[in-house]
């Protein structure tokens, strides 16, 4: 498991987000491009993303107050 290797968690969480970033600008190049009313919400699942995954990140952290 190369995710376990890696004790940067910063460094894991941008390479599988690179890996995922590669895969979807292969597929955008077989697909139309969105209309123009839908950019502003992609804008805003693009930060809600990004939101989650730091949040995501500082949980591994932060103590766990179970048990």
């Amino acid at each position: 498991m190369l995710g376990h290797a890696i004790k940067d968690q910063l460094l894991t969480f941008t390479l599988i987000s690179g890996g995922g970033l590669l895969i979807s600008a292969a597929g955008a190049c077989f697909v139309p491009s969105p209309a123009a009313g839908a950019w502003p919400h992609l804008l805003v699942s693009a930060g809600l993303h990004v939101a989650y995954m730091l949040l995501l990140m500082r949980s591994f952290t932060v103590p766990s107050q179970c048990a």
